[in-house]
Formats: structure tokens, sequence, C-alpha cells
């Protein structure tokens, strides 16, 4: 087994720790879909997959510095769990409020992904 793979299995017994702290969310991917030339207006396209995810608030510090807003919420994913790469514009479904994801960050090998995500 290569360091990879070793890292990753360490962040996925981490969040097996966590017990049933992680949640299950549904996240849409989004895309832009047709152009309708009689509206002018643009459609999107989603792709909706049920994963688990730790959400958390961002800490006091980033709030006061004007990084964040008092709604925004932190999403950690692991990346084995996903088929796919997280984008800005994706939105996550959760406590049943939607959640449109502004910045994307991961590890150099993957194993977590940082999602911000901001209430809709």
């Amino acid at each position: 087994m290569g360091l990879r793979a070793t890292i990753q299995n360490a962040a996925s017994s981490a969040f097996s720790a966590l017990g049933d702290i992680p949640v299950s969310v549904t996240y849409l991917q989004v895309s832009a879909g047709g152009y309708d030339t009689t509206t002018g207006a643009t459609t999107e396209t989603t792709i909706s997959s049920t994963i688990t995810a730790l959400i958390t608030k961002f800490e006091e510090e980033r709030g006061t510095a004007g990084q964040s807003q008092s709604t925004d919420r932190q999403a950690l994913i692991l990346g084995k769990d996903l088929d796919f790469v997280p984008k800005p514009q994706d939105r996550i479904t959760y406590d049943s409020l939607t959640y449109e994801v502004y910045k994307v960050e991961k590890d150099p090998v993957t194993a977590i992904y940082k999602l911000s995500i901001r209430e809709r």
C-alpha cells in the first residue's frame, strides 16, 4: 500500500471514530444547462448524490475578520466517497437548508475535501 492510500485510510478511520457526528447530506452537482432563446434564460442541470459530511461552523476569528457570514458552514467530505470533484456553485442540502459551495480546498492526496458553504 502506498503513502496516498495510507493517508486516505487514516482519514476514513478518523471519520469512523466520530461515530454519528458526520451526517448524511444531499450533494447537488450544478452545471449550466441549455439556453432558451425565447426567454433568454439559462437553465441548470443538477446531479444529486447522498454523501456523508462533517458540518461545522467557522471558528469565531474568521467570522470577526469579515471572511464569513454567521450562517456559513464548513463541510468536510472524504475524497474516497466521491466520484466527482466538488466545485463552487454546487449545493449541499443539510438540516432542511440549502447551502451553496463558494470555496473548495483539498489536501495533497485528496483524502479530505473542505468546502466552505453559504446558506442560500
